[in-house]
């Protein structure tokens, strides 16, 4: 996993890309224990088990397609319910 060198518009949070991991969420559940920053963002081209928010939901895509990525958020530094998201 490489962090990359660009603006994240969350206080300038980390940015982590792999080209292929199992899945996105997995890799952000690794960096937990270590005290993530609000606004992390972990991304790859291609996840071979991605997974939705529901339990059992598979995320499947093309390498290269679409956007693949977890945005790491801490509850109480938001200003909104996190229910309000997309």
């Amino acid at each position: 996993m490489i962090k990359l060198d660009i603006n994240n518009p969350f206080s300038n949070a980390p940015v982590y890309y792999r080209e292929v991991t199992g899945s996105t969420m997995e890799d952000s559940k690794k960096d937990a224990s270590r005290g993530i920053v609000h606004g992390t963002v972990y991304m790859a081209s291609y996840q071979e088990n991605g997974r939705g928010r529901v339990k059992g939901r598979e995320w499947k895509s093309n390498k290269g397609l679409n956007l693949m990525f977890t945005l790491v958020l801490r509850r109480s530094l938001l200003e909104h319910d996190l229910n309000l998201m997309p």
